[in-house]
C-alpha cells in the first residue's frame, strides 16, 4: 500500500479547490474510525472521504454514494450541527504537512474549520471554531500520549510541532554535499534525516534519478538539488500527473506523478481516483477486525473500572497539610477550653493569629474531640490511599501497554496474547472459547555495527527480552514516557557506535506509542540498570540510571 504523504494530500487538495462554494448536504461516520461528507457542486453530488484508520489513513473523493457504518459520535453530531448546509470557503495545506484544513461558512453558525490530520496511527479530525478553539475532534490526545502537544475540548488547536530539519526549498549544494561527505547511509536516508518534506518513496526516487540506484550513497549535490527544484515547482504550481503503479497489471500503489524506482505505471484521470483504484485491489481491511474490537472492548471495560476505582481512592485521599490542621486545632481547642464561652462559634488563636470553627452545640472538649476524629481519620487515609493509589496506577500503565499491543498486534496469536494477559490481570472475566495459535517471537534486527538487536512485540515479550535473552552488560532502550517495546542490542559488553545507539533508539522510537510523531525521547542504559519493578506486571520495569536521547520517531533501514 502507499504512504499517504504530503505530497498525495496536495494533489488531492487541488482537486478539491474546484469544489469551492460546495454545499454540505450531509455528513455520516462511514466506520469505526472514518468520515464523509456529501457536497452538492457544479449541479452534482459528490463524496469526500476521511479515514483516520491507523492503517490506512487517507482523504480522497470517491465516486461512489458514501454509507453510515457506525453508530453517532459526539464528533458526528457536532459536525452535522455546524457544517450540514454551510459552504467550503477556503482550502489551506501548510507547507509539506499531512494536515488539510477547510473552513466552511454555515447560515446560522458562521465560519467554522474541519481540520484533518492524515498521519498513520496519529491521524485525527478536529472541529474549530472561528477563534480557533477546538470544539469537536475524533481523538483527543492528553500528555500520556504526547508530551509535544496536547488535543483537547476548548483548547486552542496547533499544528504538529516540526523537528529542527531544512525546508527542502532551502537545501543548499553546500549542506547535500557535507551530509553525503561520509558515505555512511543510503542517499534517500541522509536527505529524510536532514531535510523536511519527503517521504520515503519520494527520497528514493530522488536518488533513483540523481545517481540511477536507489540505494546510492552518492551523488552530484546539483543534480539532486535541480531534481528537488521541479518538485517544488509541481507543487507551487499545482502541476499534477496522478499514476498508479502495476505489479502483474494490478495497481499495488499511487504517486502524485510518475516515480521511476516504482516500475510500471500508468497514468490516472485525478489523484483521487488513483487512490480508489489501489484501495479496491490491494484491500484496506483488518482481517482480524472483529477480533481486536472484542478485545479492544475488554480493555476499554477495565481501564473504566481501574480510572473509577482511582477517582474514588482520589477522593478519600485528604490533603496532609489539612490533616496537620486538624491536629493543630483540636490541641488548641483543648488549651484554650477554660477560657472559651458556652456556644461559641469561633476560636481566634492568638499565637498563630488563626481562627479556629466550632460547633456551637457541642463542648469545647467535644469540638476538640470532633478535630480529633478527623485527624485520625485522615492519618489512617494518608497510610492507607497511596499505596492503592500506585497499585490502580501501576495497572492502567499495564492497560494501556496491552493497548499499544493490541493496536500493532500483526495476527490473532497477537491479539490473543493481549486477552490473555487481561485474563491474568482478573479484572473482568474472560473466557476463551479454543486455543489460539502462539504468538510470534520477538522481532530481530542486524545493528550497522553487526550487533543483534531484538525488539519486544508486547508485554510478555518485553519481560523475556529484558529478562531472559538480554545479559547485564548489553544495551537496553525504551521509549520515554510511553507503552513500546523492550530494545535490547546485545553487546556482550563490547562498546558501540553512535550510529548503533541512535539505530536501536529509532527501533524503539518507532516500536512505541511515539510512532508518527516527528521525534521522540529514549532512555538507554545498560540491561543491569534495569529490574522488575515490585509487583509489577510482565515487562513493567524500574531504570536506577539512563541516558536520554531525542531521535526522529522512524522505522531505520536495517534487514530483519
Amino acid at each position: 500500500m502507499s504512504i499517504y504523504d504530503a505530497w498525495i494530500m496536495a494533489a488531492v487538495a487541488t482537486e478539491l479547490r474546484q469544489l469551492m462554494g460546495a454545499r454540505v448536504q450531509r455528513v455520516l461516520r462511514t466506520g469505526e474510525s472514518s468520515y464523509g461528507l456529501e457536497l452538492y457542486a457544479l449541479g452534482r453530488r459528490v463524496y469526500l472521504l476521511i479515514s483516520l484508520s491507523p492503517r490506512d489513513s487517507r482523504l480522497h473523493m470517491v465516486k461512489g454514494k458514501l454509507r453510515r457504518g457506525e453508530e453517532p459520535s459526539p464528533l458526528l453530531l457536532l459536525m452535522r450541527k455546524y457544517l450540514e448546509g454551510s459552504r467550503l470557503l477556503a482550502i489551506a495545506q501548510p507547507p509539506f504537512e499531512r494536515v488539510l484544513r477547510t473552513v466552511w461558512a454555515h447560515p446560522a453558525h458562521g465560519e467554522m474549520e474541519l481540520v484533518a490530520e492524515i498521519m498513520g496511527k496519529y491521524s485525527n479530525l478536529l472541529l474549530l471554531d472561528g477563534r480557533g478553539t477546538i470544539v469537536g475532534l475524533h481523538k483527543p490526545v492528553g500528555p500520556k500520549e504526547s508530551r509535544l502537544r496536547q488535543l483537547a475540548l476548548g483548547k486552542e488547536y496547533h499544528l504538529p510541532p516540526r523537528p529542527p530539519r531544512r525546508f527542502i526549498t532551502e537545501v543548499t549544494k553546500e549542506e547535500i554535499r557535507a551530509w553525503l561527505a561520509d558515505g555512511a547511509d543510503p542517499l534517500w536516508q541522509v536527505m529524510q534525516k536532514h531535510t523536511w518534506g519527503l517521504s520515503k518513496p519520494l527520497a528514493v526516487e530522488l536518488a533513483f534519478l540523481a545517481a540511477g540506484d536507489a540505494e546510492a550513497r552518492s551523488a552530484d549535490p546539483g543534480s539532486v538539488l535541480k531534481i528537488l527544484g521541479e518538485w517544488v515547482s509541481r507543487w507551487a504550481q499545482d502541476r499534477w500527473e496522478p499514476h498508479v503503479a502495476l505489479q502483474d497489471g494490478q495497481p499495488v500503489a499511487y504517486m502524485p506523478f510518475r516515480l521511476e524506482h516504482l516500475g510500471p505505471a500508468e497514468p490516472v484521470e485525478s489523484m483521487s481516483s488513483a487512490i480508489e483504484m489501489v484501495v479496491e485491489a490491494v484491500g484496506a481491511g483488518d482481517p482480524y477486525a472483529a477480533a481486536r474490537r472484542g478485545v479492544q472492548s475488554r480493555l476499554r471495560k477495565a481501564m473504566d473500572r481501574l480510572e473509577k476505582q482511582r477517582d474514588s481512592l482520589l477522593r478519600q485521599m485528604p490533603d496532609e497539610g489539612k490533616v496537620a490542621r486538624w491536629l493543630d486545632a483540636g490541641n488548641w481547642i483543648l488549651t484554650y477550653a477554660g477560657r472559651m464561652k458556652p456556644r461559641q462559634r469561633e476560636l481566634f488563636v492568638e499565637e498563630t493569629g488563626e481562627r479556629i470553627s466550632l460547633d456551637p452545640r457541642l463542648t469545647p472538649v467535644e469540638n476538640a474531640q470532633r478535630y480529633m476524629k478527623r485527624y485520625r481519620k485522615g492519618k489512617r487515609a494518608l497510610e492507607r490511599v497511596p499505596p492503592l493509589l500506585e497499585v490502580v496506577e501501576r495497572d492502567l500503565e499495564y492497560l494501556r501497554q496491552l493497548a499499544y499491543d493490541l493496536e500493532v498486534a500483526d495476527n490473532r496469536g497477537e491479539i490473543d496474547a493481549v486477552l490473555t494477559s487481561l485474563a491474568e490481570m482478573r479484572l473482568l472475566s474472560v473466557r476463551r472459547k479454543k486455543p489460539a495459535p502462539p504468538p510470534s517471537g520477538p522481532l530481530k534486527f542486524l545493528s550497522p555495527d553487526g550487533f543483534t538487536v531484538l525488539v519486544g512485540r508486547n508485554a510478555h515479550q518485553n519481560e523475556e527480552v529484558t529478562f531472559k535473552l538480554a545479559g547485564p552488560k548489553d544495551l537496553w532502550l525504551h521509549a520515554r514516557g510511553v507503552p513500546g517495546a523492550h530494545v535490547v542490542v546485545l553487546t556482550g559488553g563490547q562498546p558501540v557506535s553512535e550510529r548503533t545507539v541512535d539505530f536501536a533508539a529509532r527501533l524503539a522510537a518507532y516500536h512505541s506509542k511515539a510512532r508518527g510523531e516527528r521525534a521522540a525521547d529514549v532512555i538507554v542504559t545498560h540491561r543491569r540498570k534495569v529490574r522488575r519493578a515490585p509487583g509489577g506486571h510482565p515487562g513493567q520495569v524500574l531504570v536506577s540510571q539512563a541516558e536520554n536521547i531525542t531521535v526522529p520517531a522512524e522505522m531505520p533501514e536495517s534487514g530483519v
